[in-house]
């Protein structure tokens, strides 16, 4: 696995829980989208005042089967908000909150920041005989779903999708797209038991699911997909972002 060294050009907030990283430098040269939609980078938080080549030499293939803890970074997994291969600068938004080592980095990153990152990942494929689609998440998947329903493809003749976010405003720039529903709760994060687990097994079944939320709802939709609605695979991309009582990803 490649990591590239990535500087931060800016940074900005996005929404009231979502603040935005834009990486770019010659160390990215070479890198690579993989074309989902709901791709994902492996960050690498370096320790305050380390340099590039600190970054890297941490991170090498030789060290991505360590534990943490023997490590003089922080990685986490975060989705690409957007990636412009013309200018070389990479977009990801952190959702905001309170604790944990990446977050601490965000709040004082800079522009000039080094960091580690990887080639994404992605997952998000609807087979080619959905018709309809069920898109779910909580605000560490918002920025996947941004980039999901604002082109989906044309064999869906709906998609519905179901977002727990804690402010309104962090709804603002979701997409209005044809044959697209919202169906959007406000409040605060649900840990145990899922307002959004329990929004989903109650929807019609879909052709096609996608959801990205907490551990537990996630075990808990995935029984539902699988024994309830009786779902093939490669109709359903279930994704674990955060766990509660440990911090959070986006």
């Amino acid at each position: 696995m490649t990591v590239f060294a990535a500087r931060v050009v800016r940074v900005r907030t996005v929404s009231p829980t979502l603040l935005r990283v834009v990486l770019g430098g010659p160390g990215l040269a070479g890198y690579r989208a993989s074309g989902h939609p709901d791709e994902r980078l492996r960050m690498y938080f370096p320790e305050p005042g380390s340099d590039s080549a600190a970054v890297v030499h941490a991170a090498t293939a030789a060290d991505l089967a360590r534990p943490e803890r023997e490590l003089p970074l922080t990685r986490r997994s975060y989705t690409i908000r957007n990636w412009d291969a013309a200018s070389g600068l990479i977009d990801v938004d952190f959702a905001v909150h309170d604790s944990g080592p990446a977050i601490a980095w965000l709040r004082r990153a800079q522009p000039g920041d080094w960091v580690g990152v990887t080639e994404a990942t992605g997952w998000y494929a609807p087979p080619e005989t959905a018709r309809t689609a069920l898109i779910v998440s909580d605000i560490t998947g918002l920025p996947a779903v941004q980039r999901i329903v604002a082109a989906p493809p044309p064999s869906l003749e709906r998609v519905d999708v179901l977002l727990d976010l804690p402010h309104a405003d962090d709804a603002a720039d979701l997409p209005a797209v044809p044959n697209v529903h919202y169906e959007v709760r406000i409040g605060p994060i649900q840990r145990s038991p899922s307002a959004l687990a329990e929004r989903t097994t109650q929807h019609p079944k879909p052709g096609y699911l996608w959801l990205a939320a907490e551990a537990a709802a996630c075990q808990s939709v995935k029984r539902h997909a699988l024994h309830d609605w009786g779902l093939a695979p490669e109709q359903h991309e279930i994704r674990a972002y955060w766990r509660a009582g440990r911090e959070r990803a986006s």
